[in-house]
């Protein structure tokens, strides 16, 4: 089960509330699953991390770059790349688990648990706040992709090679690392591209479960913190 992405943002809106967020120049990871077509032409922000709301001005972006086909590019803000993978180290159209760390000084880039590519670009000293799925925050449209998303975890630390490899391993987001998880994202519908139904939220700061909500439509589907709604899910 996954959620199935085309030509629209999604803003999972106020994801953990920003609680435990860090700024993007101190330690943190980005771990997800991705099923895409990585060869395929244009920009494509598979998933996002922004700061700060809202007027957005530093981002950590992962996905598929213009004239780099098969590989994973991590940029920031303005298209400056931080990291990027060599060639032919992503396959298209089956699921990989792409993550993506920064331990102050070298941004790393694993796919499958295997380190493909690192740099050390300086990043933005910003105070992240806001997740996306598809898109980016100003983009409207921009750089969104027919793609799958499961399993999304962000941490305030830098994962470890073992750590990676144990997520990777157990294939998805309920048995995956809980120390220093921020937020944590599972997009469930009733078979895998299906649309979804709901997201699991698995941080450990207290947040709730967010439903489907009605997005600026056919821009923008938006997940809101639903502490009343039905869909209502506490899992940690």
């Amino acid at each position: 089960m996954a959620i199935q992405c085309a030509a629209v943002d999604i803003h999972l809106a106020n994801a953990g509330n920003g609680v435990g967020f860090v700024a993007g120049n101190v330690a943190h990871s980005i771990a997800v699953w991705i099923n895409a077509d990585w060869a395929a032409a244009g920009n494509g922000s598979f998933v996002g991390l922004y700061g700060p709301q809202p007027t957005f001005t530093s981002a950590i972006q992962i996905g598929r770059r213009t004239g780099f086909p098969n590989q994973v590019s991590c940029w920031s803000w303005g298209a400056v790349i931080l990291a990027q993978s060599s060639v032919g180290s992503i396959a298209s159209n089956v699921w990989q688990f792409v993550v993506y760390t920064f331990d102050g000084t070298t941004h790393r880039i694993y796919v499958n648990g295997n380190l493909v590519g690192t740099g050390v670009v300086v990043p933005n000293a910003v105070q992240m706040t806001t997740i996306y799925i598809n898109g980016y925050p100003t983009g409207v449209a921009g750089e969104t992709s027919n793609h799958k998303v499961d399993s999304y975890a962000y941490y305030n630390r830098t994962l470890s090679i073992d750590e990676i490899n144990t997520m990777y391993h157990a294939r998805g987001g309920r048995h995956i690392i809980v120390n220093g998880l921020i937020a944590a994202y599972e997009f469930d519908g009733l078979v895998e591209g299906a649309t979804v139904t709901s997201v699991k939220d698995f941080s450990s700061n207290g947040n709730d479960l967010v439903s489907a909500g009605a997005g600026a439509s056919p821009i923008t589907q938006t997940y809101t913190d639903a502490v009343a709604s039905t869909n209502l899910r506490r899992v940690l």
